[in-house]
């Protein structure tokens, strides 16, 4: 009974991408909301069954659970120089949320120790319905017009953001590696789900997800060649997949379509308005930094500050309200410290498993591939204001501390 909660608090977690807005305009707010919930209710279930973890959970030994409780501190001292105090309270409760997920998640993952069911009960089921509603949806919209970019945020289905979809879907699969580890006899349907799902992420024309993806399975295919060759043929077989994905999805659009991947591409220089805002985002938030490397303006404060460096380019009172990096942006609120401590924490997951790769490869590389996209999409988005992309890395976090201390590929 005991572990069937787990199970059950586990997959609630998980599925927060499918919770609705129920009334708020913003759809963050509900779902932080949500975990919040979610987390109250671990708590008591670990304080009434008495659960040893709880006092026994070495935060020391965890190293990505420590980094962010040392991320989490730093930019709690931003609250004494904030140049909007309110702001920075609310942006630090998010913060100190998703450490609790973070910390939860991975007591619940401590007490089960079963990743074949949570593979299978959990993981595999929620990928297959963020497959399927995107593809139902471009059936939908292909069967009464010519599909092109102008519908690609139509596909977001799940989420309120195509980037989000496509970053969740790529991070996703990923956990194919270690889906097929357990389930050898539907390796083909795996190498069709990563045929498909490269499919979506071209249609829905996400850039960062199509370089995270190309990127992180370079990486892998480096390091399973170097560290464990003799399972390249699984990894060739994906990347075959990926190949046939892109090829079959940009035959289908035509070169002259502006979804396909030519266009989207290509469309990566100074005169489009997406790369161009974004370039000057950067080139504001690093100017800042240098500017002012130890003291920012406070946690949650870009969006006030950055009013000043964007005021001559605000059409309609449209503030702007990330820098489309969390990483500059943590710099710019917390100083350079807040930055490269929340930058060491993807390194320090990614060492991780790399080095677990010899004792758990499938494991291993499918929190490579997940941590990799993760920190691409940081570099070219926000998905730390995002409460699903952040339960995604308490995910990440908990397997890879899990990968560290057991064998289960034995």
């Amino acid at each position: 009974m005991k572990n069937k909660i787990n199970y059950f608090l586990i997959l609630l977690y998980l599925i927060i991408g499918f919770v609705p807005n129920i009334g708020a305009i913003d759809r963050i707010a509900t779902h932080f909301i949500y975990l919040n919930i979610l987390s109250i209710f671990s708590i008591l279930f670990f304080l009434t069954t008495k659960s040893k973890e709880m006092i026994s959970f070495g935060i020391y030994k965890n190293k990505p659970l420590f980094i962010f409780i040392l991320f989490t501190l730093w930019a709690t001292i931003s609250l004494f120089y904030s140049i909007n105090l309110s702001e920075s309270l609310i942006s630090l409760i998010r913060i100190l949320s998703i450490l609790l997920v973070i910390f939860l998640m991975g007591l619940h993952f401590k007490q089960i120790k079963d990743l074949k069911l949570i593979l299978a009960l959990i993981l595999f089921p929620i990928f297959l319905i963020e497959i399927l509603m995107p593809v139902l949806k471009f059936l939908q919209i292909a069967s009464n017009t010519e599909f092109s970019f102008k519908y690609a945020n139509d596909l977001k289905t799940f989420t309120p953001n195509k980037n989000i979809t496509a970053a969740i879907i790529t991070a996703h699969m990923g956990f194919i590696f270690i889906l097929r580890f357990y389930f050898k006899k539907l390796e083909p349907l795996f190498i069709l789900l990563i045929f498909i799902g490269t499919g979506i992420i071209v249609f829905i024309s996400a850039r960062s997800s199509m370089i995270g993806l190309i990127l992180s399975l370079l990486l892998v295919y480096i390091l399973t060649y170097l560290k464990k060759r003799e399972n390249i043929i699984f990894l060739n077989k994906v990347c075959l997949a990926v190949i046939l994905g892109f090829f079959a999805s940009n035959l289908y659009l035509g070169n002259s379509n502006t979804a396909s991947t030519q266009n989207r591409l290509t469309s990566i220089n100074t005169e489009d308005t997406s790369t161009s805002e974004r370039i000057r985002f950067y080139t504001h938030g690093i100017k800042h930094i240098l500017n002012n490397p130890i003291k920012g303006v406070g946690l949650g404060n870009w969006k006030t500050k950055g009013i000043e460096y964007n005021k001559n380019y605000i059409p309609a009172y449209v503030v702007p309200y990330h820098l489309h990096n969390d990483f500059l942006q943590f710099g710019t609120e917390i100083g350079i410290i807040g930055m490269f401590l929340y930058a060491f924490l993807f390194l320090v997951i990614l060492i991780i498993n790399i080095k677990r790769i010899d004792s758990n490869y499938y494991l291993s590389i499918s929190l490579i591939i997940a941590i990799s996209i993760l920190f691409i999409d940081s570099n070219l988005n926000f998905p730390n204001s995002r409460p699903m992309m952040m339960v995604l890395l308490a995910f990440i976090i908990a397997l890879t501390e899990l990968n560290r201390t057991n064998e289960f590929e034995k």
